[in-house]
């Protein structure tokens, strides 16, 4: 849709292919319903070392149009906006169809042309160039310049079923794989399952491979029956799903305000005033009530223990569960479940400042189809945002 308006506002004359009844279909379900649409916590090339190596494509498009620019843009349409923790930005009515609605009327007044319920079987190229698209109703639509905003592979129910995909190794692209990224870890053991539903706020979540760190996180977590979910834990989930298979751990620190050795001071100070009570009891002053059995169970501990029998072996292993719970990685939430799909067209083939394809004269991309992905906190959406103004000013300009 921003690329579709802003081609428009360069000049050309645009027509939308959509093959679900109505746009936005994903776009409706960020932020929990309520759009989190950008981040302003960093400068635009500091924020574009949250996308990861790939973060270097997208410096140009950025700067071009970035956080503050989205937030002017969607204030132009009526949309004011807030700011949350760590730089989220969402819509002051907490609702993503109203950003949902300031897009089509973006469209609309720039009369674009929006083709709903047309779905598209195949491109027909001639050498470096597109001669038109066909329905799969067999109609062609022929225009001078293209744009692909197919999205990626999650949530098929929205649409995003990875067309784009085939698309583009039929018109000779590389396609880098595509694989969750945002999503939920699986973990071995039952112990998510005992917690399923406990949700914790700012902690750090890290995950190592065989001893080393390979991302880390701030931010909430939840239990879930089979594994960890939450902003946080979907942060680290693209760099897991990279170093499978293999051992890796995800590792939770319960008690962050204080290193390793305070924690062991609070605790001793605790036990020692406390000698006469139940250890479990004693515990709930450190841990939520959820995680007490929990722990008791992980150290073989006696849930009748009382405080003054804690020997120092069993200290340090609640030091250790404190600072460091771990859980072994079984895997990742199938793809389809995943927020953000990792993967897609190789950004070696695309140029970064128009997002014209480097094989394809007539081609451009914008937003999830492209191999660029970043954290929870409005760093996604901000691609669709910088990648679109970039592809639809670029196609505009080039084209009737």
């Amino acid at each position: 849709m921003i690329a579709a308006g802003r081609a428009a506002l360069a000049g050309a004359r645009v027509v939308l292919l959509e093959k679900n009844s109505r746009p936005g279909a994903k776009l409706l379900l960020t932020g929990g319903g309520r759009c989190n649409f950008t981040n302003v916590h960093l400068p635009a090339r500091m924020m574009a070392d949250r996308y990861g190596p790939n973060g270097k494509f997208f410096i140009s498009a950025l700067t071009r149009f970035d956080a503050d620019a989205a937030i002017a843009f969607f204030a132009e349409h009526d949309i004011p906006s807030k700011i949350e923790d760590r730089g989220r930005v969402f819509p002051c009515s907490d609702r993503a169809e109203d950003v949902l609605n300031a897009l089509l009327g973006f469209l609309k007044k720039n009369n674009v042309a929006i083709m709903t319920g047309v779905a598209i079987s195949a491109f027909a190229r001639q050498n470096a160039r597109i001669e038109k698209v066909i329905a799969t109703s067999g109609e062609a639509i022929i225009a001078d310049n293209y744009i692909l905003a197919t999205g990626g592979k999650s949530y098929t129910v929205t649409g995003s079923t990875g067309d784009g995909y085939r698309w583009l190794e039929e018109l000779g692209h590389s396609v880098i794989a595509p694989a969750p990224a945002l999503c939920a870890i699986l973990t071995e053991g039952p112990t998510a399952g005992y917690l399923q539903g406990l949700s914790l706020k700012d902690l750090p979540v890290a995950a190592f491979k065989e001893g080393k760190k390979i991302a880390g996180s701030v931010g909430d977590l939840l239990f879930t029956g089979n594994g960890l979910s939450g902003p946080a834990v979907y942060d680290i989930s693209y760099a897991v799903g990279k170093n499978l298979p293999g051992e890796v751990t995800v590792s939770i620190d319960l008690f962050p305000l204080h290193d390793r050795r305070e924690t062991d001071r609070i605790l001793v100070e605790l036990l020692s005033s406390n000698g006469k009570k139940l250890l479990r009891s004693v515990l709930g002053k450190l841990l939520p009530g959820r995680l007490v059995p929990v722990a008791l169970r992980a150290w073989s501990i006696d849930e009748g223990k009382q405080v003054g029998a804690v020997t120092r072996e069993e200290r340090h292993k609640i030091v250790d569960f404190l600072k460091n719970l771990i859980f072994k990685v079984a895997g990742l939430a199938d793809l389809d479940k995943a927020t953000v799909t990792a993967g897609g067209v190789s950004l070696d083939e695309v140029d970064s400042k128009t997002m014209r394809s480097k094989i394809i004269d007539n081609l451009f991309f914008a937003g999830e189809i492209l191999d660029l992905n970043g954290p929870t906190g409005g760093f996604n959406l901000q691609i669709c945002w910088s990648t679109g103004m970039a592809a639809g000013e670029a196609a505009g300009n080039t084209g009737e």
